[in-house]
């Protein structure tokens, strides 16, 4: 049989509030991503194509599509520290999920 968890101190208490703030962290980034590549990929190229706006905006798709490409390495980066702060979980709960 498994043991039971353990009680959660100050220390643990704060890990878990660092990974709830890179939680949130990596939604914004994620968010702020899809609006990105949403507007470089669909909304500049339709506008344009109804002559909606000026021709000369079409440049600054380069430059959405390269802070997209930013913002996903961020969100990938992000992710990867979030799973790192998880093995908290393990110093008060011994059973795993999987």
């Amino acid at each position: 049989m498994d043991p039971d968890p353990t009680p959660i101190g100050s220390f643990e208490w704060s890990q878990i509030g660092h990974l709830l703030h890179f939680l949130w962290y990596y939604f914004a980034v994620v968010i702020a991503f899809g609006f990105m590549f949403l507007t470089a990929h669909a909304v500049i190229p339709s506008l344009l194509s109804t002559r909606e706006i000026s021709p000369t905006l079409n440049l600054a798709r380069f430059s959405l599509y390269v802070s997209a490409f930013g913002l996903f390495i961020g969100a990938i980066l992000l992710f990867a520290y979030m799973i790192s702060l998880t093995s908290v979980v393990e110093s008060f709960h011994h059973r795993y999920w999987f």
